[in-house]
């Protein structure tokens, strides 16, 4: 059943997938147009025209499908959908399964998607930031995601102001979650910082984002079992 909700939950995004084809789409017209020898100034104002517009859809895009997720969650579980949701004859701990999961695959697509069209743009540049810190962008967006779902269902536990009070525990189990990262950043670069050791800082700060991508996969597993349980308690409907 698990399976048939994951599938269900990704049919949303069917449209939305197709629309991401327009990132990399963009992006081989800019490594077209820069490969063009001896440019024309049209052409050279059509590749940084190009270049713009595949850095904009690159970041608009997943901007777009992170609220997408968020409006989608809410819906199903609180607004519209909700009936039909909680109808079904599964488990809300099977429901919550399927929204996090989904979600974290479309988000890992979309991010892939979206590297690969920065990449096409620009590979040195892109590339450079090695896949240490690309893994730890992906992960830290996941946990944001799953911060906002747990945020969301607390927050419709209230009798009012149900939206204003799913942000608000969204923020402050997002600034919790920061308070580990930031005693790892002090007890790591301490020294450094406080030497002012400028040259030291970007080795150090790449050899420790494993450590940070592994506490970010850490608070995702965290995160689903406590949005997972905490679903599992019941709702609060309109």
């Amino acid at each position: 059943m698990l399976g048939k909700l994951i599938k269900y939950d990704l049919l949303k995004y069917k449209y939305f997938m197709l629309f991401m084809l327009s990132a990399p789409v963009a992006a081989l017209i800019t490594k077209f147009t820069n490969s063009i020898p001896d440019k024309s100034a049209a052409i050279v104002i059509i590749d940084k025209f190009m270049s713009g517009i595949t850095i904009g859809l690159s970041i608009g895009l997943l901007i777009n499908l992170f609220m997408r997720i968020l409006v989608n969650f809410e819906k199903s579980l609180y607004l519209d959908e909700s009936y039909l949701t909680h109808t079904l004859p599964v488990k809300r701990g099977t429901v919550y399964s399927s929204k996090a999961l989904s979600s974290s695959l479309l988000i890992t697509v979309s991010y892939a998607v979206c590297v690969m069209s920065l990449c096409i743009v620009d590979s040195e540049s892109y590339a450079a930031m090695g896949y240490r810190a690309m893994l730890l962008a992906l992960l830290e967006i996941i946990c944001i995601v799953m911060t906002a779902f747990l945020g969301i269902i607390l927050g419709n536990r209230e009798n009012s102001k149900k939206k204003g009070f799913s942000i608000l525990f969204s923020v402050i189990i997002y600034f919790i979650e920061q308070i580990p990262l930031v005693a790892i950043i002090f007890i790591a670069f301490g020294n450094i910082i406080f030497t002012v050791n400028d040259d030291a800082i970007p080795q150090k700060l790449k050899n420790y984002m494993l450590v940070f991508a592994a506490v970010y996969a850490v608070y995702i597993a965290v995160l689903f079992v406590l949005g997972r349980k905490s679903l599992e308690k019941g709702v609060n409907v309109d």
